[in-house]
C-alpha cells in the first residue's frame, strides 16, 4: 500500500505541474479559463484527477492513470559487469560424523557407530520357483527329463568344407636293408617207384653185319661269334624328392653283354654338368627287368676331392629295372643321396656292375 501511495505522489505532481502550464498558455483556453480561475484552482485544493477533469477529459481515475502513462522509452545502455569480490576466508573443519555422533551423548568405538547406523537385517525373500516347475506352469507336462529333452535345440544344417589342409613335410627316406638269405628246407623224400611195364615181345635177331670202313676225319667248324658289348639309354634320378637338373643332357653311361639266360651289365655316372643334385634316394635303371629279386655290392662312389672311395650297393624287385642304390654304414646299407655318404659336388662320381638273370 505504501508503495501505491508513493507511485500516486509524483503523478500526482506532474498532473498539477501540467494543469498550471496551461493556465499560463494563452493559445489555448483549458479551464479554468482565466487567470483568476487558476489561481482559485489551485487555492481551492483540487486533486489533479480533478483538475483533468476541469481540463474536459472524461473518464475514471483508471483513466486518468492511464493517460499519464507516455510512449515507451527506448533501452538504457547495458551496465558492465561489477568487480568479483575477495574469496572469503576457509571456514572450520567440519565435525566428523562419528564425532557428530559422540556429541549427540553416545559413546563407542568407530565400531560401535558404524554397527548403530546399519539397519535392521530384512525378513527371507519367498523361494522361487525352479526351471522345471516354471515350464509346468506355461502349460507343457512331462518329466523332468521332458523338460532337459525341450531344451534342446533343432540341429544345425551341415557345415561347408573347410579348404583343403597344406601338403606335409617329406618324410624321412627309409633304410633299404637286404636281409641274410634263409637256411635251405631239408630234402624231401623219394618218392615211390612206379610199377614196371609188361615186357614187350622180343623181336627176331637180326643178322650182324660186317664193319663199316672208317671215314675221313671231318673239318673244324668255324668258331660262334663271340658275346658283343651293347650300349642302352641310363634312367636314373630321385626315388621321391626334387630330381637333379643338368646343364645339357646327364652323363649318364649304360652297357650290357648278354649271354646265354644271363646279362651282366656296367653303369657310369659322372656329374661333371650337373647344376642340382636334387634330395631323395638315388636309383638308375637296368638294361632289362630282373626275373628274380637282385642285388649287387659291386659298385664305387670316388670322392675327387678327398681321394676317398666308398662301397655302392644296389637293389631290384623281381620284375623292375630300377636298382635302388645305398652304401654300407656299419652292418646296415643306407640310402645313398647328394649329402650321404658325402656332401657331391661336380667332380666326384660313382660306377656299379653286376650280373643277373633277366625276364
Amino acid at each position: 500500500m505504501n508503495r501505491i501511495k508513493l507511485a500516486v505522489l509524483p503523478v500526482g505532481a506532474l498532473a498539477v505541474a501540467l494543469l498550471l502550464s496551461s493556465c499560463s498558455d494563452t493559445n489555448t483556453t483549458p479551464f479554468p479559463a482565466s487567470a483568476d480561475s487558476c489561481e482559485r484552482a489551485v487555492t481551492a485544493g483540487y486533486s489533479a484527477y480533478e483538475l483533468w477533469l476541469s481540463q474536459g477529459n472524461k473518464g475514471t481515475i483508471d483513466d486518468f492513470f492511464a493517460a499519464l502513462v507516455g510512449e515507451k522509452g527506448e533501452d538504457g545502455y547495458s551496465g558492465f559487469d561489477g568487480v568479483n569480490g575477495k574469496p572469503g576466508a576457509t571456514g572450520p573443519a567440519g565435525a566428523s560424523a562419528y564425532q557428530i555422533w559422540l556429541d549427540q551423548g553416545n559413546t563407542g568405538t568407530p565400531q560401535d557407530f558404524l554397527n548403530s547406523i546399519a539397519g535392521a537385517t530384512g525378513t527371507a525373500g519367498l523361494s522361487g520357483l525352479s526351471a522345471y516347475q516354471l515350464w509346468l506352469s506355461l502349460g507343457n507336462t512331462g518329466t523332468t527329463q521332458d523338460f532337459i529333452d525341450s531344451l534342446k535345440g533343432a540341429s544345425g544344417a551341415t557345415g561347408s568344407t573347410g579348404p583343403t589342409g597344406a601338403a606335409g613335410a617329406q618324410g624321412i627316406p627309409g633304410i633299404c636293408t637286404i636281409g641274410d638269405q634263409g637256411i635251405a628246407g631239408p630234402a624231401g623224400p623219394v618218392g615211390p617207384v612206379g610199377p614196371s611195364g609188361s615186357p614187350g615181345p622180343s623181336g627176331a635177331t637180326g643178322v650182324q653185319g660186317p664193319q663199316g670202313i672208317q671215314g675221313p676225319q671231318g673239318e673244324t667248324g668255324p668258331v660262334g661269334p663271340a658275346p658283343s658289348e651293347v650300349s642302352y639309354t641310363l634312367g636314373g634320378g630321385t626315388i621321391s624328392g626334387t630330381q637333379p637338373t643338368f646343364n645339357g643332357a646327364p652323363m649318364f653311361y649304360g652297357a650290357y653283354v648278354r649271354t646265354g639266360a644271363t646279362v651282366y651289365f656296367n653303369v657310369t655316372v659322372v656329374m661333371t654338368n650337373i647344376t642340382n643334385f636334387g634330395t631323395g634316394q638315388y636309383y638308375v635303371t637296368l638294361p632289362f627287368p630282373t626275373k628274380y629279386g637282385y642285388s649287387t655290392s659291386a659298385g664305387r662312389i670316388t670322392d675327387t676331392s678327398s681321394g676317398h672311395n666308398f662301397s655302392l650297393n644296389g637293389y631290384a624287385a623281381a620284375g623292375s629295372n630300377v636298382l635302388v642304390l645305398t652304401y654300407d654304414s656299419g652292418s646296415q646299407q643306407v640310402a645313398f643321396d647328394h649329402n650321404s655318404p658325402v656332401t657331391l659336388t661336380p667332380a666326384d662320381v660313382f660306377v656299379i656292375s653286376g650280373t643277373y638273370i633277366p625276364q
